[in-house]
């Protein structure tokens, strides 16, 4: 859980969980580059049910697990944030839609990063302009 020297720290709660911690940095450094951002410092945690429920809860009002939240906590183009995954919902997302578990992941991730400089999903338009972005940035990042 060491700060690395690129401002990136993943935190995994749950030791059965397996997802390797550089692809995670991959993907949020390539998204942040795209748009022309840089990493003060970012935080990407991995937890379960419990965990991302208790933030949902006290952070947004919802009382249930969900797959990413994230927080900004500065402004500018240097970001300083946090994104959580609630990985056992994104489990049962990949279930759902029929996708591989770990390009779920990928795409929380994508769809966390994205929430962090600015990109909303609160309407059907914004929404799928974000969809099409996760999938443009899942497609150009093949590095497993």
């Amino acid at each position: 859980m060491k700060k690395r020297s690129d401002g990136i720290t993943v935190i995994n709660l749950l030791p059965r969980f397996k997802f390797p911690h550089t692809i995670a940095r991959k993907l949020l450094l390539r998204v942040l580059s795209h748009f022309r951002f840089k990493v003060e410092s970012v935080n990407i945690v991995f937890m379960g049910d419990r965990d991302i429920t208790h933030i949902n809860v006290q952070y947004l009002n919802h009382d249930y697990p969900t797959d990413v939240i994230s927080f900004r906590l500065n402004e500018g183009k240097k970001v300083e944030g946090e994104i959580y995954i609630g990985v056992e919902e994104v489990k049962r997302n990949s279930i759902f839609f029929k996708t591989k578990f770990y390009d779920e992941i990928k795409r929380v991730i994508i769809h966390g990063t994205l929430h962090l400089i600015g990109f909303e999903d609160n309407t059907i338009k914004k929404r799928k302009q974000m969809k099409e972005l996760e999938d443009k940035f899942l497609k150009i990042s093949n590095f497993d």
